[in-house]
């Protein structure tokens, strides 16, 4: 082979590489390009429905709360609700919240008060996802507050899910299964937790 041939050679070897490392570039791009687009254009809220945002009570509470989540997405931006509850009573009440029943896409669990409690759906909610639920009353992450006389309480609850986790596997599963089951099922929310309020007078 002459000297002409391997320079020729090797010309075209160089053009080789930098073609397929463009094509691989471009591809990555369009793949970012593509869920960046994706997530800009899902948004996500928490929807919920109660009889009163505001509870002024003088004896005692006792309101289911439905908490719906429409879409599930790795660096969703995080979403609050609060209801507060104002002690109009002449006694010092306690203020709680639990979950009855939770659906996580096509998953559903009932706290049956013996072997799954409602503490157990909230501390799943908190530590079982990438994303997270969490309950809090006053700022702290309880499921019980004493409430003085004339005193509020606000109950939140908040959902957020990090881009990055710190969980590359799960984060990676839990995405794929959320945009499957969003696709197949547009009208269902990925997530309805079914919760209780209840405030009752201290003895």
């Amino acid at each position: 082979m002459g000297i002409n041939s391997r320079k020729i050679l090797r010309v075209l070897r160089k053009s080789v590489r930098l073609k397929t490392l463009i094509f691989l570039i471009l591809i990555l791009v369009i793949n970012v390009l593509g869920w960046y687009i994706y997530i800009s254009e899902v948004s996500s809220d928490i929807t919920t429905h109660v009889k009163a945002w505001k509870i002024d009570f003088d004896n005692s509470v006792n309101q289911d709360v439905n908490f719906v989540v429409d879409d599930l997405y790795p660096g969703m931006e995080t979403q609050t609700k609060e209801i507060q509850l104002t002690n109009s009573g002449e006694m010092d009440a306690v203020v709680s919240v639990t979950v009855l029943q939770m659906r996580i896409l096509e998953d559903t669990y009932v706290a049956d008060g013996t072997t799954v409690t409602g503490d157990d759906l909230i501390d799943s909610l908190s530590n079982d996802y990438p994303f997270s639920v969490k309950f809090y009353i006053d700022g702290e992450e309880v499921t019980e507050k004493d409430v003085l006389i004339n005193a509020t309480a606000t109950i939140v609850v908040e959902i957020s899910w990090p881009f990055e986790s710190g969980d590359d596997a799960t984060d990676t599963y839990w995405g794929n299964a959320a945009y499957d089951f969003m696709n197949e099922n547009p009208d269902t929310p990925c997530i309805q937790i079914n919760a209780k309020v209840i405030a009752n007078q201290k003895e």
